[in-house]
């Protein structure tokens, strides 16, 4: 947390201290019209013979310090779209709807798709900072007679290396393109 933050938990500290400090020390207003005293029901602390401008000045505090609370402790990191995007094949055509299948990505925090063509599609949200590779292990997709299987950060390794085993075909900041994934037979 920065000092501002800081400053401002001690100005709504002052504020409910003296407020607190107020509201014990006040003085007690007549109502002109009914000639009693001016009440108040509080929750919790129940009915109290009130000067306003010490309960505005009290509640100011109480709402400064919750502000301060919320603002400093929100999620401030940025994210990122990523779109991770490949085609399955099968070299034996003898599945003809690989919607039928399932693509499992570990971890499983992802908007995952496979159509019927073999095309998939990953998207994902990553810190900003962050790499595909860095958060996704490996990359697996089965039905009832193949599968394929995969490890991001294996591949781009290869492909930096310009090794031509490599399934990745093109990488940029936020996306990735894999080759044609040839599946395995059980």
């Amino acid at each position: 947390m920065n000092a501002s933050v800081y400053i401002l938990y001690a100005i709504s500290l002052i504020c409910i201290v003296l407020g607190f400090f107020a509201l014990l020390k006040q003085k007690t207003y007549i109502n002109a019209e009914t000639k009693e005293p001016t009440e108040v029901e509080l929750p919790i602390l129940g009915k109290m013979k009130t000067n306003y401008p010490t309960l505005i000045f009290l509640a100011m505090g109480i709402f400064l310090a919750a502000y301060v609370f919320n603002r400093s402790y929100t999620d401030t990191k940025k994210y990122n779209e990523w779109t991770i995007s490949g085609r399955l094949v099968d070299t034996s055509r003898s599945i003809d709807n690989f919607s039928y299948g399932e693509l499992k990505i570990i971890p499983k925090d992802v908007d995952d798709k496979v159509y019927a063509n073999g095309v998939f599609e990953i998207k994902m949200q990553l810190e900003e900072g962050h790499e595909f590779e860095d958060e996704v292990e490996n990359i697996t997709y089965t039905n009832k007679n193949f599968s394929a299987y995969f490890q991001p950060s294996e591949e781009k390794k290869k492909k930096e290396k310009n090794d031509n085993s490599s399934i990745l075909d093109k990488f940029t900041k936020r996306t990735r393109t894999y080759k044609p994934i040839v599946l395995n037979n059980f």
